[in-house]
């Protein structure tokens, strides 16, 4: 896995990585066995030690001043990322590639051949396709293509990646949230409040699980369950606008406006391009 990461690099790249197993295996092929001394390799979670920072890329070649990362692409060099459970940057997006993508700006072409799926076929085939550490591996790999497909306008292609990581690893939360949102998407969801409330069910404050089973209970019409969801969202991630918009939605349909245009206001306060609660907040009766 390691040694496909690092083919994947382009001359003179920075990997920035966040799982144990490809960052461990990583820094040992660069630093131990200095297999590619032209690759920078840093760790996600620790890009705050810019001392490190800079030691690596100066031993790379590259000179990041301060060793902050206030804009990666300033460095001038190919980028490439681990999908892992952190966001990337605003203003970027990931390719279909594994292990590592490119990371590129928003509005470059995305690809969605199959040429990465064959290379996790012939990385885990063998005793990796059942050990426990290559299943959660290979089910984070295809949850950060099934989003690819998704960004590319390819759903179909998204879901079928998003089944197989559930497959792959049954308690990869994010792969499980996500076919959710697949299988709303296609106009179920019914089948997409179910298998986003077995998320619920091993993990109860998984935030983007209780949004998502709040808008699709919401869809049912079953408001007093998705009630209970923003509830419990609102607790766990007050900042969050997306939560408070859709308390907003459940006030209004309720008949309560008054609290409705509150909770909506707030939303705007978090993140003025809410789209619903802006929509919303138009909707509500003048006082």
């Amino acid at each position: 896995w390691a040694e496909a990461a690092l083919d994947s690099c382009p001359a003179g790249a920075l990997a920035l990585v966040t799982g144990d197993s490809t960052a461990a295996g990583l820094l040992w092929l660069t630093e131990v066995e200095m297999a590619r001394p032209d690759v920078a390799v840093l760790v996600r979670q620790h890009l705050g030690d810019r001392q490190r920072n800079r030691a690596v890329l100066e031993a790379a070649g590259a000179d990041v001043g301060d060793g902050a990362f206030a804009d990666i692409f300033a460095l001038g060099r190919p980028v490439r990322w681990e999908p892992g459970m952190d966001e990337q940057p605003a203003g970027t997006r990931l390719t279909a590639e594994v292990p590592l993508a490119e990371l590129v700006p928003v509005g470059t072409p995305l690809s969605v051949d199959d040429q990465a799926l064959r290379l996790l076929r012939r990385v885990f085939a063998g005793p990796a396709a059942v050990e426990e550490n290559g299943r959660r591996v290979m089910a984070v790999a295809l949850t950060a293509l099934g989003r690819v497909a998704w960004t590319a306008g390819n759903r179909a292609r998204a879901a079928v990646r998003f089944a197989a990581a559930r497959v792959a690893d049954p308690r990869h939360l994010a792969s499980a949230v996500d076919l959710g949102v697949a299988r709303a998407a296609a106009g179920d969801p019914r089948g997409a409040v179910e298998i986003t409330e077995e998320v619920l069910a091993f993990a109860p404050n998984h935030v983007p699980a209780l949004i998502a089973a709040a808008r699709y209970r919401l869809t049912l019409g079953e408001d007093d369950r998705a009630r209970a969801h923003v509830a419990r969202a609102l607790r766990l991630a007050p900042d969050r606008a997306d939560v408070w918009a859709l308390a907003g939605v459940l006030d209004a349909r309720a008949g309560r406006f008054a609290d409705a245009r509150t909770h909506l206001e707030q939303a705007l306060v978090l993140d003025p391009g809410n789209v619903d609660a802006k929509t919303n907040l138009a909707r509500l009766p003048r006082e």
